[in-house]
């Protein structure tokens, strides 16, 4: 992840009405904003795969739906963008995702380490959090994450080649084939 754009602290509030002046993607880190790298290709696609994926699965529970580029509101001090949410809120202009129930994280060489040592951490804190899914960017690589019970989660092995996996909160099983179609991997 890149370094805080700005040394002034804000709350997730403020940050949510802050703008630098340019085109650059924010999150908000324990108060600081902090400059998001674009997407690469890679990246992006399987992003939009795994939107398409949600997608044909909640195509009958309206106004069910899947959001890429999603923003998390975690707390008062962080906000996070997600690279695919989905949720069954209805729809509205607000720039946070209500009720997410599955959040989608790709990763790639600049962020992995953000992903699971701070995002899953806050993720699994959210009530309305039931799945998580990790898709490495570099190598079909997939775990996923499943809510268990209150204060419990089940992490399943990662998953690779042409894997299948459970997606309880869509109700259907999930090939890697298809979040990783026109990749090249």
């Amino acid at each position: 992840m890149a370094e805080a754009a700005t040394s002034r602290r804000m709350t997730t509030a403020e940050f949510l009405r802050w703008e630098d002046g340019s085109d650059t993607r924010y999150e908000l880190v324990q108060g600081c904003p902090v400059a998001m790298a674009p997407p690469a290709d890679r990246h992006g696609t399987i992003a939009a795969n795994a939107a398409v994926e949600i997608d044909r699965r909640l195509e009958s529970r309206p106004p069910c739906r899947p959001v890429l580029e999603a923003g998390i509101w975690i707390d008062d001090e962080n906000y996070y963008v997600a690279d695919g949410a989905a949720t069954c809120a209805a729809p509205c202009e607000a720039v946070h995702l209500s009720d997410p129930f599955l959040i989608v994280e790709v990763l790639s060489q600049a962020n992995e380490k953000e992903e699971f040592a701070t995002k899953v951490q806050a993720y699994i804190k959210l009530p309305h959090v039931q799945e998580i899914w990790l898709v490495d960017s570099r190598k079909r690589w997939v775990q996923p994450w499943r809510r268990a019970g209150a204060d419990s989660w089940i992490v399943a092995l990662p998953l690779g080649g042409d894997a299948l996996f459970e997606s309880p909160s869509l109700g259907d099983r999930i090939a890697l084939d298809r979040l990783y179609r026109n990749t090249g991997l």
